[in-house]
């Protein structure tokens, strides 16, 4: 069996590798675009025209590396040494100083923003007890205004006075009724043409017609019952 240097793969091989189709398209936008700027085949881009004029072309990767990679030889073998420290690959004795550095610069900022926090806070816990002072003293001024205010009636018009008090009500009803008085006092009978002037009131009147109302009722009660005592 013969020992090959590297596997066997599939390779697919363009028609045009170095892009020279591509290259002698006349018929390109950008193309024409450079060649109204100046630029003419071979010359390469920039002020100086440094830029490359040839053809870019990709090489396969085979070795799964990455673009770019090259590889550098080296003439000793590697070498692994123990680790007895406890530390990564590559960690090496001055990390130690500069982590505990790390964590002094870490631990001196949280300490200044706790104290920052704690002032701020202090701060907004003193406004809103100044706030909530303002406000108590704003609302016994007001409410000791509204008092003096609802007490005082020399702000207040008579008519106000009267419907607060009802004067007005009161005067309005007792003229009425003695409007109504008046005119029960003087009935005019149309059919004879006399004027009967009656002494008693409305209020009188309609008494007078439930006493009397009251008075028939009792004595049909009393003719029931002795009627029923009777059978």
């Amino acid at each position: 069996m013969s020992i090959l240097a590297e596997p066997r793969r599939k390779q697919r091989i363009s028609v045009d590798q170095q892009n020279i189709q591509w290259r002698d398209d006349d018929a390109k936008f950008g193309k024409k675009i450079l060649e109204r700027m100046g630029w003419r085949n071979g010359k390469g881009l920039g002020k100086r025209e440094q830029g490359r004029n040839e053809n870019l072309r990709l090489k396969a990767n085979h070795n799964g590396k990455g673009l770019g990679k090259r590889e550098q030889g080296r003439n000793e073998n590697l070498r692994l040494k123990a680790n007895h420290s406890g530390k990564g690959l590559g960690c090496k004795h001055s990390y130690d100083d500069t982590w505990v550095a790390h964590h002094d610069d870490f631990a001196k900022l949280l300490a200044s923003l706790n104290k920052t926090k704690k002032d701020t806070n202090e701060n907004m816990a003193s406004e809103i007890k100044q706030n909530a002072e303002k406000s108590m003293k704003s609302r016994m001024r007001i409410r000791y205004r509204g008092f003096t205010r609802g007490n005082d009636l020399s702000e207040y018009s008579e008519e106000d006075k009267c419907a607060v008090l009802g004067k007005k009500r009161r005067n309005i009803a007792e003229k009425q009724i003695e409007c109504q008085s008046d005119f029960d006092k003087k009935r005019i009978n149309f059919d004879e043409g006399n004027i009967v002037q009656s002494a008693l009131s409305m209020n009188e009147y309609f008494a007078e017609k439930m006493q009397k109302f009251r008075e028939m009722k009792k004595r049909k009660e009393d003719a029931s019952l002795e009627y029923e005592k009777s059978r």
